[in-house]
C-alpha cells in the first residue's frame, strides 16, 4: 500500500476535536448488523422481518411485568444471562415497580439500560380475553410506497438488431405494503414488490406485481390456542440446526450473542420469495408445561427442470433451488414455480422452571427430484425428492449460568449438533463458551446454525468469547474460534483447518462522545493459484483487518462520524492491501420536519479477498452493507421529511464513482462506464 495512504488513515484516526454520540438504538443496529454481515460475508441479507418488528415494539412497548423469556429474545441486544436475570427477579421478588428497578441487576450496564428505554413499558397490562373489535379499532395500519432505480443503462435493457432486450422489463424497481398492528394479539398485512427488468401489468405478470407476501397472525385468541398464523409466515427450531429465521447466533462483535431466539412462528412480511412457507400454523397449549406448534405448507419454488441423462426413467429431476426472486429474462422466468414444494411438522415443548426442552421435525416433499452437480466437495449433499430432519434442543439455567444447544438428525443417519454455554463471571464480565460438530453426512436445506460456513454441515469447531465492561465508559469484547473440516469445500480440494479472533475496544462519555478500534484476523485454507492441473495444492489465505471509528455529537442536531478501515491478506506469499475512510454528517433538528443524513467514502483495494464491507444509512426498513473493491468514491445522501403525524417522506441518491474501471459489472447487469448511481423514493403512511 502507498505511504500516502497510511498518512490519510493517521490524520483521519486523530483529527477529532471533539467527537461524541447518543448511545442510540440505531448506533447499536449498526453495529450489530455490519458485524455479523461482513463476520459472515453475507451479500444480501434478509433484515426486513426481523428489524419491523423491533419498530413496532418501540412503539407498543413490552410489557416488563408480563413478557416472557421469548419476548425479551426479540431484542436482539438482550443476550441470555440478562433474559433471565430479568425474569428470576421478577419471579422471586414480584412486579416491577418502575424501570429504574432493573438497574439493581448485576449484568444491565448503563448502555444496555439505555437501550431497553425504547422497548419498555410498565402498564397495559389488559386483558386475557380476546375481543376482536376491540383491537381493530385500537390497532393502527402503515402503508408503504417505494421506487427504486439504476440510472446507468444496463446491459439487459439494451435492445438487439430486433428490437428485443434480455430483460423482459422495465428497470424500475416498485415496492408496495401494507401492516395492520395490534400490538402482539392481531396483525395483518400484504406485501408485493417488482424487481427491475421484470414485466410488471404485462408480459409474465399480468396481475401486476412478480412478488406477493401476506400474513395474518393471532395470539391468545383462547387459553389453549396461544398462536395462529395464516398466509405466508416463518418457523424456527432450537439453535438452527433445522430451521431458524431469527437474526443474530453467530460470530459478532457482539461476541456472547450466540444463542439463537427459538420462537416458533412468525408472520412474514419480507420480499425474500423462497425463505417462508405458506399455509397455516399454531401453537396450543396442551397443559401448562406442554405446547406444541404445528404447521402445513404448500408453494411453489424456483428451480430450473431438466431430464435426468443418467436414469432411463421418465422423471424430471431439479438442479438446485434457485432463491434470488428474479424473473427478468425468458431462462429466469422458466424457472419461475417450477417446483412444489410441501412442508409440515412441528415443535413439542417442555418448559419447567429452569428447563425447556423441544423435539423438533421438518419434512421435505419436492414435486421432481432435487440432483444437485457432481463435484467432488457435493459427495454427501441430499439428492432426491423427500428428506427429514429431527432435533432434540434444550435451555438449562442454573445461577449465572444457561447451558443450551441441540442434536439433530437427517434420514440418512447424518448427524450435528452444537452445545453452549453462557456464563456471569461477575457482573462486568460475560463469557460464552461454544463446541458444534456438524457430520459431512448431515443433510439440511435450509438450516441456519452458527457455523463457518453456510450450512452446519462437514465442520467441528470450539468458540470463546469474552465481554469485560470494566466501567460504564469502556467495554472490550474479543473472541477466538477454531475450526476443521473433515472433507472437502467449495475451493479447497482437501480436508482443512481455519482459525478467527476478534478484538474491540470501545470507550463512550457521556453520550456525547465515543470511540472503538477493531481488529480481527482470519486463517482458512484455500486451493493454491500454483496448483497444476493434475495435483490440487492447498495452501492458506491469511486476512488481517484493522479498524478505527469515531463518533461525535457537536450539537442536540448534528452528529458526525469518522472511520478508517485497512485490510491486508497473503496468499502463496503474495501479499495485497486496501483501505477505507469516510466521513458521515447526520442532522436532525429539533422539532422540524426534516433531517438528512450523507457520507464521502475514498476506497483502495488490490483484489476481491481485500473487500471492506461498511453500514450505510438508508430508508426506513433498508439495511444496505455493501462491501467495496477496485479503487474509487462513494456519496451518499439520504433526506427525510415528515410533514404531519401520520405522513414520512424520503429520499436518497448514491453514486459509486471508480478511477480504474471503465465497465461495472458483467453479463446482463454489466454497465458500460466509470459510475453506478441510484436514486430511492419511499412514502409511509400511518393511519
Amino acid at each position: 500500500m502507498k505511504i500516502k495512504h497510511y498518512l490519510l488513515l493517521i490524520v483521519c484516526a486523530f483529527y477529532a476535536p471533539t467527537w461524541a454520540q447518543s448511545d442510540s438504538l440505531d448506533a447499536t443496529l449498526e453495529k450489530l448488523i455490519e458485524s455479523f454481515v461482513e463476520t459472515n460475508e453475507i451479500e444480501d441479507f434478509d433484515f426486513y422481518s426481523n428489524f419491523e418488528r423491533l419498530e413496532a415494539l418501540s412503539k407498543k412497548g413490552i410489557n416488563l411485568n408480563k413478557a416472557t423469556a421469548d419476548d425479551f429474545g426479540d431484542l436482539f441486544f438482550l443476550n441470555t444471562i440478562q433474559i433471565e436475570q430479568i425474569v428470576s427477579h421478577r419471579n422471586k421478588y414480584g412486579d416491577y415497580l418502575c424501570f429504574e428497578e432493573l438497574q439493581s441487576l448485576a449484568n444491565l450496564d448503563l448502555n444496555t439500560l439505555r437501550l431497553l428505554k425504547y422497548f419498555i413499558t410498565i402498564d397495559g397490562i389488559g386483558s386475557d380475553n380476546y375481543d376482536l373489535k376491540s383491537y381493530l379499532e385500537k390497532g393502527s395500519s402503515n402503508l408503504f410506497l417505494k421506487y427504486k432505480r439504476v440510472l446507468q443503462q444496463k446491459k439487459g435493457f439494451v435492445a438487439n438488431s430486433s428490437g428485443e432486450t434480455p430483460y423482459a422489463g422495465s428497470p424500475d424497481h416498485y415496492f408496495l405494503r401494507y401492516r395492520f398492528d395490534s400490538g402482539k394479539r392481531l396483525r395483518f398485512g400484504f406485501t408485493a414488490e417488482k424487481d427491475p427488468g421484470e414485466d410488471f401489468f404485462s408480459g409474465n405478470n399480468k396481475k401486476g406485481f412478480d412478488f406477493y407476501t401476506f400474513h395474518v397472525y393471532f395470539e391468545k385468541l383462547k387459553p389453549w390456542l396461544k398462536v395462529l398464523a395464516l398466509g405466508d409466515y416463518t418457523m424456527s427450531f432450537g439453535q438452527g440446526l433445522i430451521l431458524n429465521n431469527n437474526f443474530g447466533g453467530g460470530k459478532s462483535a457482539i461476541v456472547t450473542n450466540i444463542k439463537r431466539n427459538d420462537r416458533a412462528i412468525k408472520p412474514y412480511s419480507s420480499v425474500n420469495e423462497s425463505n417462508y412457507f405458506r399455509g397455516a400454523a399454531a401453537t396450543i397449549g396442551i397443559i401448562q408445561q406442554l405446547d406444541v406448534s404445528l404447521f402445513y405448507s404448500n408453494k411453489n419454488i424456483d428451480g430450473t427442470i431438466q431430464q435426468d441423462t443418467l436414469d432411463d426413467s421418465d422423471v424430471d429431476i431439479f438442479r438446485s433451488i434457485a432463491r434470488d426472486g428474479y424473473h427478468r429474462t425468458q431462462s429466469e422466468i422458466d424457472k419461475k414455480e417450477s417446483v412444489k414444494q410441501v412442508n409440515y411438522g412441528g415443535k413439542l415443548t417442555y418448559s419447567a422452571g429452569s428447563l425447556r426442552l423441544s423435539l423438533n421435525h421438518l419434512q421435505y416433499h419436492f414435486s421432481n427430484p432435487l440432483i444437485s452437480d457432481e463435484a467432488l466437495y457435493k459427495a454427501f449433499v441430499f439428492r432426491g425428492s423427500k428428506l427429514s430432519n429431527t432435533s432434540i434442543d434444550y435451555s438449562y439455567r442454573f445461577r449465572n449460568m444457561n447451558f443450551f444447544g441441540e442434536i439433530s438428525s437427517s434420514d440418512n443417519g447424518g448427524l450435528a449438533q452444537i452445545h453452549s454455554v453462557l456464563v456471569g463471571l461477575d457482573k462486568k464480565v460475560d463469557l460464552a463458551l461454544s463446541y458444534r460438530n456438524y457430520e459431512k453426512e448431515y443433510q439440511v436445506l435450509e438450516a441456519n446454525a452458527f457455523s463457518e460456513g453456510s450450512l452446519p454441515i462437514n465442520e467441528k469447531a470450539i468458540y470463546v468469547g469474552l465481554e469485560v465492561r470494566p466501567s460504564n465508559l469502556w467495554k472490550i469484547s474479543s473472541y477466538v474460534d477454531f475450526w476443521q473440516n473433515p472433507w472437502l469445500r467449495y475451493r479447497v480440494d482437501a480436508p482443512s483447518t481455519g482459525r478467527e479472533f476478534l478484538v474491540r475496544s470501545e470507550y463512550t462519555l457521556k453520550r456525547k462522545f465515543s470511540f472503538y478500534i477493531q481488529y480481527r484476523y482470519e486463517q482458512k485454507a484455500i486451493n493454491s493459484s500454483f496448483a497444476s492441473e493434475k495435483v490440487t495444492q492447498i495452501t492458506n489465505l491469511d486476512l488481517h483487518r484493522l479498524r478505527l471509528q469515531f463518533n461525535h455529537k457537536v450539537n442536540k442536531e448534528i452528529e458526525l462520524r469518522y472511520r478508517a478501515e485497512i485490510s491486508m491478506t497473503l496468499k502463496d506469499d503474495i501479499e495485497n492491501n486496501g483501505y477505507l475512510i469516510y466521513q458521515d454528517i447526520i442532522y436532525k433538528p429539533i422539532g422540524k420536519p426534516y433531517s438528512f443524513s450523507t457520507r464521502y467514502c475514498l476506497f483502495d483495494t488490490d483484489n476481491f479477498d481485500t473487500k471492506i464491507y461498511t453500514y450505510e444509512n438508508d430508508l426506513l426498513y433498508e439495511y444496505a452493507i455493501p462491501f467495496f473493491q477496485n479503487q474509487g468514491r462513494r456519496f451518499y445522501i439520504n433526506a427525510r421529511y415528515k410533514p404531519s403525524r401520520n405522513l414520512t417522506i424520503e429520499g436518497r441518491f448514491a453514486i459509486t464513482q471508480y478511477t480504474n474501471r471503465e465497465i461495472i459489472s458483467s453479463g446482463n447487469e454489466e454497465i458500460s462506464g466509470s459510475a453506478k448511481s441510484e436514486v430511492k423514493a419511499q412514502i409511509k403512511y400511518a393511519f
